[in-house]
């Protein structure tokens, strides 16, 4: 049982305890950490029963209790999967001093925290310190952008979180009580449903922007995209913190089951997923092409899990975590080829297979994966997501949004083969994962052999590299074994059953590729999106209309 509280506790006194002491092999330390925790929470699952620990004298509702049950279970293993494998793919950076070790270790126990804590306000605790330790990471290398990104970022979520305590504050002025069993027992006795249509927006306002559900999104290609972070923070933000939102945004839905919604978050899901990925097109830093398309795949996932199949439910929960992994995975690679390139313009990355044959394989798998390729993680998922409902209107909507996910990931198909020729390209990088230097100009020639020359991996990041894409390839190969186990949802989608969708697939990257050929990426349409980029006010003023609008549409239309 104490273990559960090991989860939250060890990561951030062992952080402590290496930052004050600042021991030489610091690394080893939180590596051993990482995998005791990582293997007790594998062990859980062989065969799993729900764990609680209370932590007080005083019992639920009015004590502080831990709570395991198989959705925080799936969480506990996407993020301390991640962060053991940020851990070893970054062991040799030179960031890694014990101050970065200490706040990415302690972000590492709140996000656990938050996952296990069974009331509402130990949640928004562990959440506002979370924020805090996530802004820091975002601004570690204390450059202007960067600067400027974690604090809109920490702004931003500290405005949209005074909703969500605005919210539990109603309740407990109703209920007396904050703990999620006693809350949804109390909503679920009450009746005039109207009395929670106040609380209910104020906290789904705070919890939808934490998601990135859209209008709410603009905060997160700041903070995931900015240029200063280092990637395997991108790759823990995009890979397992935007996940706290849809946490949160499951247990909500599961306490305010009175309220009607399903239809109304599938059809934002649709909308955010669409215009994710229309972000995504429009862009040409990578690191920002990823930051959009994990809105949209929260689109996705949001799809989903607010379905009332549980085909749809279970699918929305293993694209949770596949793309927690291929995610990750990706914005390692965006690492490598900003430092390989010396550029974040995608289209001035050429000739990836010369320079690495190993890395074009594993971000084709990565490819793969996110745009929903048969035999792989994301086309195993999407297709529970999209045939648990068998409507037609759904089947062709997950077609449309798969082709704009395709469309957008076609620069990074174009530059997996071997250049023809060298091109001039002159770029300023500003990336902590290249050097200390916060700039630097590359321009090749035509004479110029640093095109032909190798890309050099640590071991560590070979490791990681190689460990991601194994995941994301037998997520998919494996699903009818790993799905079950990770969400309790017994599929049945074998090698044959994939192989009949690859015509499919193969249709819509056609597709994909002759829409790019035809210049849809540099339209007028997708200019304008390109453009988009609000500030703190305007960002504050969305979550305002976001909150208004949800009231209005509980009060008049549900």
């Amino acid at each position: 049982m104490y273990w559960l509280l090991a989860m939250i506790l060890a990561p951030i006194c062992t952080g402590l305890l290496l930052y004050v002491f600042k021991l030489k092999h610091r690394i080893w330390i939180a590596l051993i950490l990482q995998a005791v925790l990582m293997g007790w929470t594998l062990v859980q699952g062989v065969h799993f029963e729900p764990l609680q620990l209370s932590l007080s004298s005083v019992g639920i509702p009015y004590g502080m209790m831990l709570n395991m049950d198989r959705l925080a279970w799936l969480m506990l293993v996407l993020n301390n999967a991640l962060f053991l494998f940020m851990t070893i793919f970054n062991r040799d950076k030179h960031y890694m001093d014990p101050l970065f070790i200490f706040l990415f270790l302690g972000l590492q126990g709140l996000i656990n925290g938050i996952f296990l804590a069974y009331d509402l306000f130990n949640t928004y605790l562990l959440i506002e310190v979370s924020t805090v330790a996530v802004s820091i990471l975002i601004m570690y290398k204390r450059d202007s952008r960067s600067m400027y990104d974690g604090m809109i970022y920490l702004l931003v979520n500290m405005f949209a979180m005074v909703f969500f305590l605005m919210g539990i504050g109603y309740l407990y002025k109703y209920f007396g009580v904050l703990d999620i069993a006693s809350v949804k027992t109390a909503i679920g006795a009450v009746e005039d449903r109207q009395i929670l249509y106040l609380p209910y927006a104020f906290i789904l306002t705070g919890v939808s922007l934490k998601a990135a559900i859209m209008p709410l999104f603009s905060w997160l290609p700041k903070a995931h995209g900015t240029p200063s972070a280092p990637s395997i923070v991108s790759a823990v933000l995009s890979g397992i913190y935007v996940k706290t939102g849809v946490y949160l945004l499951i247990r909500v839905h599961e306490a305010f089951t009175p309220l009607p919604m399903n239809n109304v978050f599938i059809v934002m899901g649709i909308i955010t997923a669409i215009l994710g990925f229309t972000f995504a097109i429009a862009q040409k830093d990578i690191k920002l092409i990823l930051a959009y398309h994990t809105i949209s795949q929260v689109g996705l996932i949001l799809i989903g899990i607010s379905s009332t199949s549980a085909t749809q439910q279970a699918g929305g929960l293993y694209h949770l975590f596949n793309h927690g992994i291929f995610k990750a995975l990706l914005f390692l690679i965006a690492g490598l080829l900003i430092e390989t390139y010396h550029t974040r313009n995608i289209t001035q990355m050429h000739g990836l297979w010369q320079k690495s044959r190993f890395l074009t394989v594993i971000l084709l798998i990565a490819v793969l994966s996110i745009t929903g390729a048969p035999f792989f993680s994301g086309g195993y998922s999407k297709y529970y997501i999209a045939y648990g409902n068998n409507g037609i209107i759904m089947q062709l909507i997950m077609q449309f949004i798969n082709l704009g996910t395709i469309l957008s990931f076609v620069k990074f198909f174009k530059l997996m083969p071997a250049a023809k020729e060298n091109k001039t390209i002159t770029s300023t990088l500003t990336d902590p994962d290249t050097s200390a230097d916060t700039k630097a100009v590359y321009i090749p020639t035509a004479t110029n052999d640093e095109d032909d020359m190798p890309l050099t991996l640590s071991p560590g990041s070979k490791i990681t590299l190689i460990a991601l894409a194994a995941l994301a390839f037998f997520s998919g190969i494996a699903g009818d074994i790993i799905m079950p186990w990770l969400t309790g949802y017994e599929s049945h989608l074998n090698v044959l059953n994939q192989l009949q969708k690859l015509p499919n697939y193969l249709i819509l990257v056609v597709m994909g590729f002759g829409i790019y050929r035809l210049g849809f990426h540099e339209s007028l349409f997708i200019k304008a999106f390109r453009a988009v980029d609000l500030g703190f006010n305007a960002i504050a003023a969305t979550v305002v209309i976001y909150f208004m609008g949800m009231l209005s549409l509980l009060y008049f239309v549900v």
